[in-house]
């Protein structure tokens, strides 16, 4: 028997009601509490046999009932589910076509592995009773549109299982609304009654079951010099413009007919209407809450439930509002996020956001995609939101379109504005983007990486048209295997949100400041202690603002006066010898000329002093070092510091903190500094071990060094050294 739910739901519910339609507003936690709601009140309705009743037509009703509730997220092991899958399984629909499209469907929903022969069993009655393209209610005739539309949901649930259907019953359909489209673009129950809002819809979803499209790329079909012209299909336009003018969320039916045409051509408006957010405020209201006809709860818990999917990627709007350079691929997009459902097997939605003005719509997703044409350069504003997304965990993906040269210049130029001196390397073979799903280890990937200083940010660049491979609605391998890497890359542990979740935008300026940031750590500035950084051809300068950081520090932690920036100096300058400090830094080689070479071993054998650390821990910088001291001073060599030293002791008493990932060779000790000692003097401390990335904010994972703050309280140990001996 039924049962009838409790006076406290239903006054739960009516007060939920009330203070939404006063409020008018549409909320994520609205939204899941009204879920909970339709939940709880389909289960207590469930009768006892494991069915829900609904005037002989349980099997169908019950297939409903276990499809919301699984699509709201329900569990199989949930004991409503599993009465519902034993009822159903001893009750297969025979005769009944409605009841076979929602009986596949509900199998689909709740395990389309485990329950694959059900939803076999209901393809295959489905396909063997389709007329002239559509279905009648007992499947021996020709039907309506109603009808056609559930069976063919039913057989789309054998589709997305991997069970195929025979091609001439997707084509008999296709070409059956073809010919039955009315000419305001609509369609009605059966040709030729009137078009309707609840019926368009019916048309336009078989459509595109069938494969239809919306349009088609003439790039794909007649050459790249096509690109961004497309051929739209009359049909689904014409069908589309309609239900714009009609869309009626005032009943369950219709409304959730209108969410498949959104879900299936993957639009997040029709016409200038949020579907999703209006269909929310009416269903919010609870104007037709309870049983009866429509079926309200089930269908309102499926529209609540499929609509409000978690977003994964942003397709960003970018350059002038008029331009439309960011979407000559219309399409590629929306296919790299049906290929990532089918493959990861998860819910999942993408969006388009402006990259100058929607920094809060940004920070919803993992994953940003950039694509485009011509030239990229990017306002001060979309600059800002592109390095608080990045700064902020995100990732970005670019594809120049057709690899256009321009686009590639332009874009570096951008880049470099966001993040001085910053390059686009190749995918490093260690990157962990190679093994976040597909193992790409050892692969030439047409992949690079923005390198700035010692890291690499996760902003990849593709060197194959990326775009143009997922235009395609089947892209080809390479370009299957790189998405799901990237995606998985971005996902990370972070817990995707939908598109009702509220999420703050972050603060440019504040992550602009960054963490450990001394460089406004107060303290006397004017003719105080300057730090002079040796610039030499090559990158000198990977940490940039690690000795303005580190003068701070000693401002703050010591009282030492010192200047606010660090000065950059070449080692043929005059003013080299008023500087009783300098330090070195980089990568790889140290490329100097013979003058300067002749400078710095004056300066040293003078009585000025060098800290040189080589920068994350790199053979290749220590190698070079190495030998350019013994180039200049022949006969001696770098010698490791004893312990008993007062650099290891004085003001700090050096216990470092070393970072060290599996890659590196070079292993930690007390004793790990080098110097070069001039009469009774070491002029030179080096550490082989990297100080600036900790300074600088940025010593991750993958990079070998000594971490903050034991990296400043060595380089305020060998400074002092260096100023008191």
């Amino acid at each position: 028997m039924r049962r009838i739910p409790n006076i406290v739901t239903i006054l739960l519910l009516f007060s939920i009601s009330v203070r939404t339609a006063a409020e008018s507003a549409v909320t994520a936690a609205g939204v899941e509490q009204h879920i909970r709601l339709l939940v709880k009140r389909i289960k207590e309705s469930q009768e006892r046999d494991g069915s829900w009743a609904y005037r002989r037509h349980e099997a169908g009703f019950t297939a409903l009932s276990v499809l919301a509730l699984s699509t709201a997220g329900v569990p199989e092991g949930d004991p409503a589910i599993q009465r519902g899958i034993r009822y159903l399984q001893s009750n297969f629909p025979v005769g009944k076509t409605y009841a076979a499209g929602l009986y596949s469907s509900a199998f689909q929903a709740v395990n389309a592995k485990r329950y694959r022969a059900e939803i076999k069993k209901a393809a295959e009655w489905l396909a063997g009773h389709q007329r002239t393209g559509t279905w009648n209610y007992r499947g021996r005739g020709r039907g309506d549109n109603s009808v056609t539309q559930f069976a063919m949901l039913g057989l789309k649930a054998a589709l997305d299982s991997g069970i195929p259907v025979p091609q001439r019953v997707l084509t008999a359909t296709a070409e059956h609304f073809r010919r039955s489209q009315n000419g305001d673009g609509g369609w009605g129950y059966i040709a030729p009654r009137p078009s309707t809002p609840s019926m368009t819809p019916a048309g336009l979803s078989s459509l595109a079951i069938c494969g239809v499209e919306i349009e088609k790329s003439l790039e794909l079909e007649k050459g790249p010099e096509f690109i961004g012209q497309y051929r739209k299909d009359p049909i689904v336009t014409r069908g589309i413009d309609y239900l714009v003018r009609h869309l009626d969320f005032s009943k369950p039916y219709t409304a959730y007919g209108i969410e498949r045409v959104g879900i299936f051509y993957d639009r997040r408006l029709l016409g200038e209407v949020d579907w999703y957010l209006e269909g929310c405020r009416e269903i919010l209201t609870n104007r037709w809450a309870g049983s009866g006809r429509q079926c309200p709860d089930q269908f309102n818990l499926l529209f609540l439930a499929k609509g409000n999917l978690p977003l994964l990627i942003s397709k960003v709007r970018w350059g002038a509002p008029e331009a439309d350079n960011w979407n000559l691929r219309r399409n590629d997009a929306r296919n790299m996020v049906r290929m990532l459902r089918r493959k990861f097997q998860q819910i999942l939605d993408w969006q388009t956001v402006s990259l100058a003005t929607d920094v809060a719509g940004l920070a919803k997703t993992p994953l940003m995609y950039v694509s485009g044409y011509r030239t990229c350069e990017l306002s001060d504003a979309e600059r800002d939101t592109m390095f608080a997304f990045v700064e902020n965990g995100g990732t970005v993906m670019i594809s120049p379109n057709q690899q256009d040269r321009e686009f590639i210049q332009t874009l570096v130029r951008s880049f470099r504005r966001i993040y001085p001196g910053c390059r686009f390397d190749k995918l490093p073979d260690f990157h962990p983007l190679r093994g976040m799903y597909h193992n790409l280890y050892n692969r030439d990937l047409p992949v690079r990486v923005l390198r700035n200083g010692c890291v690499n940010k996760p902003v990849f660049v593709f060197e194959r048209d990326f775009s143009l491979a997922f235009e395609n609605p089947e892209p080809e391998e390479w370009a299957r295997m790189l998405m799901a890497n990237t995606a998985r890359f971005a996902m990370g542990e972070r817990p995707l949100v939908n598109r009702l979740t509220v999420v703050k935008a972050p603060d440019v300026e504040e992550l602009k400041a960054g963490v450990n940031d001394y460089t406004d750590a107060p303290g006397e500035l004017q003719g105080a202690l300057t730090i002079a950084q040796i610039r030499y051809p090559g990158e000198f300068n990977p940490d940039r603002n690690a000795m303005d950081n580190f003068q701070g520090f000693l401002r703050q932690s010591l009282n030492m006066p010192t200047a606010k920036i660090a000065r950059v100096l070449d080692l043929t300058d005059p003013e080299l010898k008023f500087f009783p400090v300098l330090t070195m830094t980089g990568h790889d080689q140290i490329l100097l000329s013979g003058l300067a070479k002749t400078n710095l071993k004056a300066y040293l054998t003078k009585g000025g002093f060098l800290i040189v650390d080589a920068c994350c821990t790199r053979p290749e910088f220590d190698n070079a070092f190495r030998f350019l001291i013994r180039e200049l001073f022949p006969g001696n060599e770098l010698m490791r510091m004893p312990s008993d030293s007062p650099v290891y002791h004085e003001p700090f008493e050096l216990a470092p903190e070393f970072n060290r990932p599996p890659t590196t060779q070079l292993k930690p000790r007390p004793d790990f500094l080098w110097g070069l000692r001039l009469n009774q003097r070491y002029v030179v401390v080096y550490s082989p071990w990297d100080l600036g990335c900790s300074m600088d904010n940025h010593l991750e994972e993958n990079i070998a060094g000594i971490k903050s703050p034991s990296s400043y309280e060595t380089m305020t140990n060998i400074l002092s050294y260096g100023l008191s001996y």
